[in-house]
Parts: structure tokens; C-alpha cells; sequence
């Protein structure tokens, strides 16, 4: 018994609330042109709900009063203003009960909002919506009006008078008002003592049929007695007599006529002879005159007409599903509302419209704590709509957005993105791949860079990935992190097999202002391509300070120093020396110095290197080892040395 009951109940809930989405769907399909997301999406998901729910349900009835919706005895829905009283719509139409039959499917579902839409939106109210929808052959919703209601009561008196027609009844007897007898009949349409007297047999086609006459037995006189009559005819075959109207003279109609309006003090009539006759007034004037506009009238539709044509379907869409989330009450509702909002959004991304997708996940996002209090659950649905909407299949939607539109601002995306947490932050990280213009991509990065600080490794994974468009993102936010901890992820990169991933290293790291950069560079010196190298070589010579100092410092100390190329030796030495002043002196002579008895290419290139960067070395006692070198016994160093006192001093004085 328990489980029929809360089945029973639970048939009514549901029913009450397809009814409520109902009145929604009627709403905006009603208000917003066919093409907008919002009636698009409400159409279907109610359409599929109805749908599944007379499947499960069967046929319903539902009985309509003014402002109730009866199924079982049981009201499932009840509305009180005039603009949210379903019950009203189909009450004012005549219609007392829907029932929606097994079959119901989407296609017909559609059309029935499409009737209801036309409906409610047209000027001519004299329109029968029971009719409609006959005429729009939905053969799964039939309809009780009110007129069946009143044909229903005479269904038994029109099989009498079926059998009145059929010549089965006596004129003579007496009939009562009320009687279903074929002479209550007689008592209520004619009277006794004319039965018969204005019977005839005449057609169209008959030989005595004349057009223009009036014809009445002959013992009886004219039907209509009084004024002047041309002479009549009698028929041999009939025995009727003929009179043929004088067009100068008025019919007995008219004089009937004539006589009541002079009863009532009107004169003038059509009677009346043709200089006493009045102008009859013109209906079309007078009916100007009553449906002309005053002037407040005509402003407030001028204003309606301006309203109208700024009209903005997105703004108004976000607005009118504000609006819905405020009014349910009940959880389903609410949820089904949300499930709306969800796919409105995406429809605004598709369309490219940002702005509006940004401020209804802001409305959701400022709503959760509103209601976290009273409505835990509400709350949570709310959450999870707005982290729903930095998923990795709603991300892909954006990413697509932005590929087909460039124009798309960063200002708009970067506000949208702003609405998401931490957990968007790997979504995010694999949208910046898959972005084809750079406004975009550098938009989703500088975002990931402020946003990933404080979850670094959720940020900083991509540097693991195979793809190297991933990998490279993932290094542009670590290089604007700059702190030790992106650092050390950059740091593991130096391995990756890309050649062009390394590459893009350097160039990150070029002008990164952390110490650890440099011995990122330092690392890269050693990379098997040249191409790298130097660049990793120029990234390092172009810094300034101790610490540029001691990353060369520990480059030429080094036993790989030689294998490296010979402009790469000679751009480090130079460095050496500009850099280190005075401290480089040292090192350097120690390299001409070197004795070369075997004529070693190598030792030959680094005496000479070591010259050149002596030449450039910036301090005074530079000048002093110069001098000094020139004294030499040694004749490659002697004219190693005057050629380099001879450049410096062109360098120094702009002399020869």
C-alpha cells in the first residue's frame, strides 16, 4: 500500500512539474526568435522529458479550470497572476480538458509549442486554439472544449429533429417548451395558426420560379401587407399569385422597417420618401475614430518600436535565466535550470559571445554562497556547474571557438577564464596547444603564469608531455614563473630529444633575471647541436655581473672547453675579459704562454683568441702585458703581441 501511494505521489510531482516547465518553455519560445540557444535548448529537453514521461505514465487526462490543472482529483498546477497561469491560456481558449495520449513523440511535441507560440502571439485573439492544434495534426493530444460540452447536451434533440425532417411528426399536436417531442419542437420554431401557410415547393429550377417576386397563396394575401405593389400574376400550376416589386415603391420589409424606427423617434428611414431621407453614417469613419491612438498611446509604442530594435537576444537570454534560477523553489527545478544554464553557455561560446557566458558563470559562481546556508544542495550544484565549465570537453569547445573567430578580444577570454579554479588549471594548460592565433595563446599562458604559482605542478606537468607544442607551453609559463621551483622543471627540458624544444629553451631563458638561469644556459653549452650552443653561449655573454663572470669562468676551466666551435671559444674569451677585467689578465696570458712544440691547431687557436680578447680587455694594466708580451723571444708571440698594441690603441684613440 506504502508503494502504490508514493508511486501515485510521485506521478503527480512529476506531472506538476513537466507542467511548470511547460509555462517556462511557453514563455521563451513565446518571447525569443526560434534561432536563439535559449528556446532551442528548452524546447528539446522539455520535449524529451514529456516524451519519456507518457511513455512511463501512459494516457493522461488532465482537466483544465481558470486558474487550476486537475489530473485525478489532484491539482498539479495552480497559478495566480494572469502572466503565470497556464491553466488560464487553455481556460480563455474554451478548452476543459487535454489529454495526452500514448505515441506523444519529440516531432509532435514541437508542434504543439509551435501552435501555443502562434497563439499567444498573434493580434487576432479571435483565433480557436483547440483548432489549431486540430489543424496542425497532433493526433496525440486531443482536446474537450467548451462547445463540445454544449453540442453533448443536444445530442439527442438533434436526433429528433432528424426525425421531424424524415416527416414522421404531427403538426397537430400541442407541444410543450422543454419536451424532446416533435411538437415542443413546432411550439419553440413556428406558431400554430401559420403552419404551413409559407410552405413552398419552389426551386431554383422549378418552371414557376421567377427571381424578383414574391410568391404567397393567393386565399392568403401578401406576406407582408401595406404600401403600393405592382399587379401580380397567378400561377395555373400552383395556384400561387406572383408580385413583381415597383422599384419606386418600398418592399413590405421595409416599411416594417420604417415603422419600428419611427416607434423608436427616428425618421428618414428607408421608407421615407427621397428628400426626407438621411445619410446613412460611414462605419468605416467611426471605426477610425475608435481605434485611433492617443498620443500617449503612440509614444509608448514609438518606444516600444525603439526597444525593439536594440533588441540584444543574448543579454536579455542571460538575464531571463537569472531570473528562472531566483524563482524555483523546488530542487528538480532548480537543477533542470541550471542544466539550461550549462548549455546556454556552450551555445554562447560557439557563437563567440564571451561576455555573456562570463557574466552568467558569474551569477552562478556569486550564487553558490548565497545559498550554502539554507540550501547546502542547491549549493553544491552550483559549484559543480562552474567547475563543470573548465572541463576539458567544455574547454575543447572554447578552443574551437577561438580558432574560428580571431576577433575574439583576450580582454573577453581572459575574464571568462578568471571564473575558474585550480582544478581548470590542467584543461587550460592543454588548450594553450591547440590555439592558432597568437593573441589567444599568449593570453592563456599569461593567465596560466599568474593563476599555476601557487599550483605549480599541476602547471608545470606539461614539460612531461610527448607533444611538443605541450612541452613548449608548459616552459613559456615556468619561464614567467621564474621562481627555484620552475626553475628546476625548465632545468629538464636540457634532455628533451626536440632540437627545437631546446632551442626555445634558450630563447625563454635568455632573459630571465634568476641566478639558476644561467646554469640552465651553462648546461645547454654542451648540447650536441652548435646551433644551440652558441645560442646558449650568447645567452650567457649577454648577461652582466659576478655570477655571468663565474658561469665563464667555469666554461673555460673546463676540459670540454676545446671541443667546443672556434667562434664559440672566441666569443666566451672575449666575455672572460670584458667581464672579468683585471681577473682575466691571468688566465689569459697563461693561455699565450702555453708552449705549442708540436704546432697543436688547438693551443695555435687559443693563443690567438687569447690575444684578441686581451685587445678588448677594458682595465689599464691590459696595456701592461701588452708591452710586456712584446719583449718576447718568442716571434709569434712578439708579433702576436705588436699587432694586438697596435688594434687596442686604434680601439682606445681611434689612432693607427
Amino acid at each position: 500500500m506504502t508503494a502504490d501511494m508514493s508511486t501515485s505521489e510521485r506521478k503527480i510531482e512529476d506531472i506538476s512539474l513537466i507542467l511548470k516547465d511547460l509555462l517556462k518553455v511557453i514563455k521563451v519560445v513565446s518571447m525569443y526568435p526560434e534561432n536563439n540557444p535559449l528556446p532551442q535548448s528548452m524546447r528539446r529537453s522539455f520535449a524529451e522529458k514529456l516524451e519519456a514521461m507518457v511513455e512511463d505514465y501512459g494516457e493522461l487526462t488532465i482537466n483544465v479550470q481558470r486558474e487550476t490543472l486537475i489530473y485525478n482529483d489532484e491539482v498539479v498546477f495552480h497559478g495566480n497572476a494572469r502572466e503565470e497561469n497556464l491553466a488560464g491560456i487553455f481556460f480563455e481558449a474554451g478548452i476543459t480538458q487535454i489529454v495526452l495520449k500514448g505515441g506523444l513523440d519529440v516531432i509532435e511535441i514541437y508542434k504543439l509549442l509551435d501552435v501555443i507560440k502562434t497563439y499567444i502571439n498573434s493580434a487576432d485573439k479571435s483565433q480557436d486554439l483547440a483548432g489549431m492544434i486540430w489543424e496542425a495534426g497532433i493526433s496525440a493530444v486531443a482536446l474537450k472544449t467548451l462547445e463540445d460540452i454544449a453540442l453533448s447536451e443536444y445530442d439527442s434533440s438533434f436526433d429528433i429533429q432528424e426525425y421531424i425532417s424524415s416527416g414522421g411528426s404531427s403538426f397537430d399536436q400541442q407541444g410543450v417548451f422543454g419536451t424532446e417531442t416533435d411538437a415542443g419542437y413546432q411550439s419553440i420554431f413556428s406558431r400554430e395558426e401559420d403552419s404551413g401557410k409559407y410552405e413552398s415547393t419552389l426551386t431554383d429550377d422549378s418552371d414557376d420560379f421567377k427571381p424578383g417576386h414574391i410568391a404567397y397563396e393567393a386565399e392568403m394575401g401578401p406576406v407582408s401587407g401595406g404600401g403600393d405593389v405592382a399587379s401580380g400574376t397567378d400561377s395555373p400550376n400552383t395556384g400561387l399569385h406572383y408580385v413583381e416589386l415597383d422599384d419606386s415603391a418600398p418592399s413590405g420589409v421595409a416599411l416594417e422597417t420604417q415603422g419600428a424606427a419611427e416607434a423608436l423617434g427616428f425618421t428618414g428611414g428607408p421608407g421615407a420618401p427621397e428628400g426626407q431621407r438621411e445619410a446613412v453614417p460611414n462605419s468605416t469613419l467611426i471605426l477610425n475614430d475608435e481605434f485611433k491612438l492617443s498620443e500617449e498611446e503612440e509614444l509608448q509604442i514609438k518606444e516600444l518600436i525603439a526597444e525593439d530594435a536594440f533588441f540584444e537576444p543574448y543579454t536579455s537570454t542571460v538575464d531571463l535565466l537569472k531570473e528562472m534560477l531566483l524563482q524555483e523553489t523546488e530542487l528538480p527545478g532548480f537543477s533542470e535550470t541550471i542544466t539550461i544554464c550549462e548549455k546556454i553557455m556552450a551555445e554562447f561560446i560557439r557563437a563567440a559571445r564571451l561576455v555573456e557566458a562570463s557574466s552568467l558563470l558569474e551569477h552562478i559562481k556569486t550564487l553558490e554562497p548565497r545559498v550554502r546556508k539554507d540550501n547546502p544542495l542547491w549549493a553544491d550544484r552550483l559549484k559543480g556547474a562552474y567547475i563543470g565549465a573548465g572541463s576539458r570537453d567544455r574547454l575543447s569547445t572554447l578552443a574551437e571557438s577561438l580558432n574560428s573567430h580571431p576577433d575574439i578580444e583576450p580582454v573577453e577570454l581572459k575574464k571568462y577564464l578568471s571564473y575558474f579554479g585550480w582544478e581548470a588549471l590542467a584543461g587550460i594548460s592543454d588548450l594553450a596547444g591547440g590555439l592558432q592565433h597568437r593573441p589567444h595563446r599568449d593570453c592563456i599562458l599569461k593567465y596560466l603564469a599568474e593563476r599555476g604559482k601557487n599550483n605549480l605542478d599541476i602547471v608545470a606537468k606539461g614539460v612531461f608531455d610527448k607533444s611538443p607544442d605541450i612541452v613548449r607551453n608548459a616552459m613559456a609559463i615556468l619561464a614567467q614563473v621564474a621562481d627555484d621551483r620552475a626553475l628546476a622543471y625548465l632545468e629538464k627540458v636540457t634532455a628533451h630529444t626536440s632540437e627545437e624544444v631546446r632551442m626555445e629553451l634558450i630563447k625563454l631563458l635568455k632573459d630571465c633575471p634568476h641566478k639558476r638561469a644561467l646554469g640552465i644556459l651553462k648546461k645547454a653549452v654542451s648540447d650536441p647541436q652548435s646551433e644551440i650552443r652558441r645560442a646558449a653561449v650568447k645567452g650567457i655573454v649577454a648577461r652582466r655581473g659576478a655570477d655571468a663572470f663565474a658561469t665563464i669562468t667555469d666554461i673555460i676551466n673546463d676540459e670540454k672547453f676545446p671541443t667546443l666551435d672556434e667562434e664559440d671559444q672566441q666569443t666566451l674569451l672575449d666575455a672572460f675579459s670584458i667581464l672579468g677585467g683585471e681577473q682575466a689578465l691571468t688566465y689569459l696570458s697563461e693561455l699565450i704562454l702555453t708552449f705549442n712544440h708540436f704546432r697543436n691547431r688547438t693551443l695555435t687557436f687559443l693563443r690567438q683568441a687569447a690575444f684578441e680578447a686581451l685587445t678588448i680587455n677594458r682595465s689599464d694594466r691590459a696595456d701592461d702585458v701588452l708591452r710586456k708580451l712584446t719583449r718576447s723571444w718568442r716571434p709569434d708571440i712578439k708579433r702576436q703581441a705588436l699587432q694586438a698594441v697596435r688594434r687596442r690603441r686604434e680601439q682606445k684613440y681611434g689612432v693607427r
